[in-house]
């Protein structure tokens, strides 16, 4: 709410009126003016189509129904000559109208202090009795301060706030650098409130590491050396092996104890078990390999229990780590589970291609055994009994290119003519140019054909084709793919996802050659800042050390790179250097608090700066 109200021009109640047939128009009969110009009060707007069409993408109740009386309805700044929605916000249930008066009226405050301080009240109150709009205006607030005087202030309503919205204040109060933000973090960190406590010890971390440093400030998770986080701007989920707590690099015996812990460690996740044993295999002698076999064996059929309410839906996440450990360990003992993969219903597109190569890397028969199964599953699904999911159907064809041959299509397609006694489908005409995959004497050519036609073609209608030969391609290092490699980059803000994203940056990054870093760095000024996200994690693995020189453009220059994930990188490799270009973004009080941009770079900033400092002391 807060936000919408600095960004309205015209804040009314209001009676809303009937659509009109003939102009297509709705009366809006002004009643009460609650900021902006007294004179509209009794006047009446007219508005174009529905209100329900105008508000659709309102985080607000936006369903005012038409004859609905003395609702709270917010015109845009340029709601007078704008050709869109001129409504940006509606309130139609009463005790959202009353908190809505209540921020109007502290908004309006002219002095800050006063605002700070009139949220006081609400603070104090739970969550769900003074209402989210309170703590996010709160937030807004702080994040807009133009007075340092006042920070003391917010410190002080942070600490008489309630539990539920002081980890928020604590959030922002923490991320302007502020150091007087300090005594807070450390009194907070001692609170009986774990949680909260935990969050205080995260934020020293993040932004004062070195109070945290001398203050043996620590946050507790299992098994600390590891860290599993989900990369989110890429989609997918990744481990990483942190350093010592002492600092400095793990040897690769040390690496392989750890991951040894985690894999065997009955009472971690799933999930985290499997991830450390996919980065424990490079580490094994074949010896090892055998007995981490077995105990891969031994986890794998409850993880896919697809009947199993509980585990049903973690089978997506589960399926590729469980696939690359049995395509990585390549003992005849993997077929069987690699096998189940292929069999099971619920469709898993990353888990389908590393388990069908890894099947065709054991040899003929187990090629064959997979050939019969997946013909198996192409009858069930034509029968109904395999789910409605055409991209099901299309992930056991791509799977068939590569374990069957031409009379193994034929079989399919038979089944398809005989089972379909409707309209046939396309999908046999898509997956013809792949027939001949598993015998190409050229694959890396034959890939670059198909994917030229998809691309040229239905690329929304074939995505999952896509991730395969993406993939794959990334799998056979060739050069000569780069070039519809980048051109497929720019075509996925039309119909990319998270796992076609993953599969192109991960190919990209085998494709170290100086095609794909030219091709990145002509795509760092590219109009999706998507694709430029993604040319700045390629260019970052391909430069190392001499990165630095673009991420030292990327802060000084407009248009080039993104700026806030160019300081995210200066967080993990900056260096002493750097800090005169990083010092000036770091002042939370020195920016036009208008410019909320600007303060979410100032955070990264200060956190980059700290890290730097932190590496280098």
């Amino acid at each position: 709410m807060w936000r919408d109200i600095g960004n309205a021009e015209l804040i009314v109640i209001a009676n809303v009126g009937q659509l009109s047939s003939t102009t297509f128009q709705t009366p809006i009969e002004i009643v009460e003016v609650l900021m902006g110009d007294p004179g509209m009060k009794n006047q009446t707007v007219q508005v174009p189509l529905e209100i329900h069409q105008m508000l659709s993408c309102s985080s607000a109740d936006y369903r005012l129904p038409y004859g609905a009386t003395s609702v709270a309805i917010l015109f845009r700044k340029d709601w007078r000559t704008t050709e869109h929605w001129p409504i940006s916000q509606g309130f139609t249930k009463p005790e959202d109208i009353e908190n809505f008066r209540t921020l109007i009226e502290i908004y309006q405050q002219p002095d800050e202090k006063i605002r700070i301080a009139k949220f006081l009240p609400y603070m104090k109150k739970s969550f769900r009795e003074a209402g989210w709009a309170y703590q996010q205006g709160f937030e807004e607030l702080l994040r807009s301060m133009k007075e340092p005087s006042n920070f003391p202030l917010a410190i002080d309503i942070c600490r008489q706030a309630h539990p539920d919205n002081q980890s928020s204040i604590l959030c922002q109060l923490a991320s302007t650098g502020d150091k007087r933000t300090i005594p807070l973090l450390l009194d907070i960190s001692e609170s009986p409130n774990n949680e909260i406590a935990r969050l205080a010890n995260r934020l020293l971390l993040r932004y004062f590491p070195d109070v945290a440093d001398a203050s043996n400030i620590s946050v507790k998770r299992p098994l600390a050396q590891y860290k599993i986080t989900r990369v989110s701007d890429m989609g997918f989920w990744t481990g990483e092996l942190v350093s010592q707590p002492g600092g400095g690099k793990l040897a690769k015996k040390e690496k392989k104890k750890y991951y040894l812990d985690m894999f065997h460690d009955e009472k971690e996740p799933s999930g985290n078990r499997l991830i450390a044993g996919e980065m424990l295999i490079p580490l094994l002698t074949e010896k090892e390999k055998t007995s981490i076999c077995n105990e891969l064996l031994a986890m794998l059929p409850s993880m896919y229990d697809e009947d199993h309410p509980r585990l049903k839906y973690s089978v997506a996440f589960l399926s590729p780590y469980a696939a690359r450990m049995l395509r990585a360990i390549r003992l005849p003992e993997c077929q069987e589970p690699l096998l189940a993969i292929l069999n099971l219903k619920n469709s898993v597109s990353e888990a389908m291609p590393i388990a069908t190569w890894a099947v065709v890397e054991l040899g003929s028969e187990a090629c064959e055994q997979a050939a019969s199964q997946n013909l198996n599953n192409i009858q069930e699904w034509l029968n109904g009994n395999r789910g409605s999911s055409v991209d099901s159907l299309m992930q056991l064809l791509y799977s068939l290119a590569y374990v069957g041959d031409a009379q193994h299509f034929r079989i399919a397609e038979e089944y398809y003519q005989q089972f379909n006694k409707m309209s046939r489908g396309p999908y046999f005409e898509r997956i013809q140019p792949w027939i001949g995959l598993s015998s190409a004497d050229d694959e890396a050519a034959m890939l670059i054909e198909i994917l030229e036609t998809i691309l040229n073609n239905e690329p929304n209608l074939q995505a999952s084709g896509i991730y395969w030969i993406v993939t794959r391609m990334g799998e056979l290092q060739d050069r000569r793919t780069v070039p519809i490699l980048l051109e497929c980059l720019d075509a996925t803000s039309k119909w990319g996802g998270n796992p076609t994203n993953k599969a192109l940056f991960t190919t990209f990054t085998r494709l170290n050659c100086a095609e794909t870093e030219n091709g990145m760095l002509s795509r760092l000024t590219h109009e999706d800042e998507n694709i430029r996200l993604m040319a700045m994690k390629t260019l970052y693995e391909f430069q190392g050390e001499q990165y630095r020189k673009l991420l030292r453009r990327m802060i000084s220059e407009d248009d080039f790179g993104l700026k806030w994930y160019a300081l995210e990188q200066f967080a993990e490799i900056g260096q002493p250097d750097d800090l005169e270009l990083l010092l000036p973004l770091c002042g939370f009080w020195s920016r036009d608090p208008k410019q909320i941009r600007l303060r979410s770079l100032q955070e990264r900033a200060i956190e980059a700066v700290a890290l730097i400092r932190q590496r280098n002391k």
